[in-house]
């Protein structure tokens, strides 16, 4: 931990990250919507609901749970939104099972700020909701102790 940040400097670092976050958390909204509506009409087995403010979404994959969230993270100035999904196994045992963060453009981003995929061009936002799926039905149960 660096302990000689100036408190004056840190009001505009964070209003900075404020605005990006703001427009990664709606990017991530809109996804979640489509996302929604995507799970009931073009992938059977698959059901979802969006929490109330859209941040978070509770779903079903032939009877397995997961949930997607975010999280905001910064990085240097910018700020994105980390989209957390966790799979929920009998016992309320829950895994983090995939992570990757969104920009203030919706767009999916590597570590680096390197956009990897256009979640508004063509198939994007499927493609990324096809791999969450993906990724969760072949997310195994954790072995029970003895």
């Amino acid at each position: 931990m660096d302990f000689t940040q100036d408190p004056e400097v840190i009001t505009s670092y964070l209003a900075m990250l404020r605005r990006d976050w703001n427009k990664a958390k709606e990017g991530f909204v809109e996804l979640s919507k489509h996302w929604e509506s995507l799970g009931s009409e073009f992938f059977p087995g698959v059901s979802m609901s969006r929490s109330t403010d859209g941040t978070t979404v509770a779903g079903d994959v032939l009877g397995k749970h997961f949930s997607i969230g975010i999280e905001p993270l910064a990085s240097d100035k910018t700020c994105f939104a980390q989209v957390l999904v966790t799979v929920k196994f009998s016992g309320n045992t829950q895994f983090e099972v995939a992570r990757f963060l969104l920009n203030r453009r919706g767009q999916v981003v590597g570590n680096d700020g390197t956009v990897q995929v256009d979640t508004e061009a063509g198939e994007g936002s499927a493609r990324v909701f096809s791999s969450i799926i993906r990724t969760v039905i072949q997310q195994p149960a954790p072995l029970l102790n003895a």
